[in-house]
Order: C-alpha cells, then sequence, then structure tokens
C-alpha cells in the first residue's frame, strides 16, 4: 500500500498541530508555575520584610530600655551620693555610710600604689597625672 502525498502531508500537519498542542500546554503550565513562584517570593518577601521591621523595634526597644536603666542607676547614685553628702545618716545608712569612708580610704591607699607604680604623681594645683621626673604640670604649668 503505498502513501499518498496528502496522506503524508496530513500526517505532519497532525503531528505539528500536536506539537503545537503540547507547546501550549508547556507554555501554560511553564506560566502557572512562574505565578506560584512569584507569589511565593511575595510572600517569603513579605515574611523577611515583617520579620526584619520586628527586630529592628526590639533591638530599638532594648536600647531604649539599657538607657533608662542607666538612667535611674545614675540617678540613684546622685541621691546616695547627695544623701552621704549631707551626712544626716542613721542606722542602716549610717552604717552604709562607714563602708563608703573605708572604701574611700582602700581606694586612695590603691590610687598612690598604681601611681607609684607608673611612675606617676597627682599635681598639687590641678590633680592631672604627671611623671615624677616632670618638673612642670604639662595640664596647668604648675612647678612640681
Amino acid at each position: 500500500m503505498a502513501v499518498t502525498k496528502d496522506q503524508v502531508e496530513k500526517t505532519a500537519k497532525a503531528a505539528q498541530k500536536k506539537a503545537m498542542d503540547a507547546g501550549q500546554a508547556v507554555g501554560e503550565a511553564a506560566k502557572t508555575a512562574a505565578a506560584k513562584a512569584r507569589e511565593g517570593i511575595v510572600a517569603f518577601g513579605t515574611t523577611v520584610a515583617s520579620k526584619s521591621r520586628e527586630l529592628m523595634e526590639t533591638a530599638k526597644l532594648n536600647t531604649q530600655k539599657s538607657q533608662k536603666q542607666k538612667e535611674l542607676e545614675e540617678a540613684y547614685h546622685t541621691l546616695g551620693e547627695m544623701a552621704y553628702a549631707k551626712g544626716r545618716l542613721r542606722g542602716d545608712m549610717g552604717e552604709m555610710a562607714r563602708k563608703i569612708k573605708e572604701i574611700y580610704a582602700e581606694l586612695q591607699q590603691l590610687e598612690v600604689a598604681l601611681n607609684a607604680a607608673q611612675s606617676v604623681k597627682e599635681c598639687k594645683n590641678c590633680g592631672q597625672k604627671h611623671y615624677v621626673g616632670d618638673n612642670y604640670c604639662p595640664n596647668c604649668g604648675a612647678k612640681q
């Protein structure tokens, strides 16, 4: 049985149509996959942006909290210094004042020992530290 030219052309056209239909199906599948991928990327980006804002806000609030805690500590410290300076401390506060005096004395002894170890002394005029061999204070110029 011989194949005619018309049959070959029909078969070729049918194959071409099937190929076009398959190409269209692949194209549609690719569009759908791209749309889903785009939606996933957008959702991921939104999540990242949200988490980023959350982290930034948390960091900002933690910084503010730390600053306020430091302010509170400084206020307590200042209050304690004021009370100590007034000298009207009784009971537990009087005991704490005595302990503070002891600590100040120990700090002064440590300062003298440190200065000796570093070969430095304090200027009698301005209190700035300078080397033992300096004849004049490098800060205020006073004779040593």
